[in-house]
Order: structure tokens, then sequence, then C-alpha cells
């Protein structure tokens, strides 16, 4: 790891890494033996923070956890695929990011292209996925992505905008991360930051998104476990 950081530092010109994300988890490293030696990179100056990507939950946690008994530094960002389409990180990854107070890097929020809404017909955009072949290119996605489509005539802005604004909203604490081919579609994406969706249209784009259940989280939130935990006091108890 170290020699990857050093190599990394020689390749960019810089002395230091603003942000090292520790990609992919490999089921072989030990949670202890990581934080540890990220925490002798963080103490050489040669990293400042650490983010933590394409991990379960309950890896992180443990990560985290280890970290704060141990007086290290924690996981200040987790990255994750996240978009309207795909919304798994909803059950465990975004509570633990508000938990944690980790940013929430999603990235793919255009579905790999297809909430651009340039798959809903024949054109000469650029395309990487075939329909039979991708399994993004389900017959529900391509529904969700006319359904964005319209919604975006509607507004005024363009499917990619509303699509990318969706994640930014979605989650108090994010940043997420999106590609461009070009100059002109980095800037038109950029634009988000330029509008909000209304509550009616988060509810709507949340409605036609929506996935299965999250539980014991749903379940705890039901008004008669909520009674039966809290005896009708929830909103006289300070934490």
């Amino acid at each position: 790891m170290t020699q990857s950081v050093e190599g990394s530092l020689k390749r960019l010109g810089t002395d230091y890494i603003d942000l090292y994300y520790v990609h992919a988890w490999d089921f072989l490293v030990a949670p202890e033996e990581l934080m540890r030696n990220l925490e002798y990179l963080l103490a050489s100056g040669k990293i400042l923070s650490i983010g933590i990507s394409d991990t379960p939950a309950f890896i992180t946690s443990r990560c985290n956890t280890l970290a704060e008994l141990r007086g290290w530094n924690q996981f200040a960002a987790y990255q994750v695929e996240y978009c309207l389409t795909e919304r798994t990180a909803d059950r465990e990854i975004i509570p633990l990011c508000e938990h944690d107070d980790m940013l929430f890097c999603g990235f793919g929020p255009l579905a790999a292209g297809l909430l651009t809404g340039k798959y809903l017909e024949e054109n000469n955009d650029p395309k990487r996925m075939t329909k039979g072949v991708s399994a993004r290119l389900s017959d529900r996605n391509l529904a969700m992505s006319a359904e964005i489509k319209a919604l975006s005539q509607e507004i005024g802005h363009t499917p990619s905008q509303v699509a990318i604004r969706w994640a930014m909203q979605m989650v108090k604490k994010s940043s997420p991360i999106f590609g461009a081919r070009s100059l002109k579609q980095c800037e038109e994406n950029l634009k988000v930051l330029d509008f909000s969706l209304s509550n009616d249209q988060m509810n709507q784009l949340n409605s036609i998104s929506k996935i299965g259940p999250n539980n014991p989280n749903d379940f705890l939130k039901l008004p008669r476990l909520q009674e039966i935990l809290y005896a009708g006091h929830k909103e006289n108890i300070k934490k």
C-alpha cells in the first residue's frame, strides 16, 4: 500500500493525496491491519484523509469502530454505485454514512448513460450498452428513464440534470461522481448546482425507483413498533 501511494505521488507530481480510497474489498486483509497501516500513511503526511469504496457496510462499520477504539482516523468518505436504477445503498450504506458522518460519494448517477434518455429511441449518440445483452436495459429501467425524461421536459432541465440532482438531494452529505465524454457534457451536468427539485418531484422520482423492504430498518419505523418501543413518548426523548 505504501509503495502504491508513493508511486501515485510520483506520477501526480505532488507531495500528498487529499483523499485516499481503499477500493473494492478483497475479504483477505484484516480490518485492524488495514486501519493500522492507513494510520501510518496519515501520520506520514502522504495522505490527508481516507475513504472506502465497494465494501460491505458491516466491514466498514467494523473498520470505523476499530479506529475509534484505538484513536485512529476513521473513513471520511464512502464510494459505491448509486442512481435511480441502483438504490441498494439505501438499505445499509447510506444509514452508516449518516451515523458515522461520512461523505457519501455515489458513482454512476446516470447509470452508464441509461438515464440520459438516449436509449429510448434511435439516435447517433455514443452508446456502450445493447438491449438484450446489458442487464441495465431492462423494461423497468427503460420505463423509468422515460418518466425521468418526461419530468425533465416539464421542469425545463435535461434528464441527466434531473438524475444527478436527485442523487445530490437524497443524501444530506453527498457528492455524486459523474463522468463526461466532453466539456459540453461536463458543463451541462454542472448546471445541477443552479436548481433544486421540489418535494413533489423528489417523491415522484422516489416512487418510480423504489426498492424492496429494508428490514429491520423499515420494520422499526412502523407506528405500532414505535408505540411499543417508546410508549407514545418518542417526541419527549432527548438524545
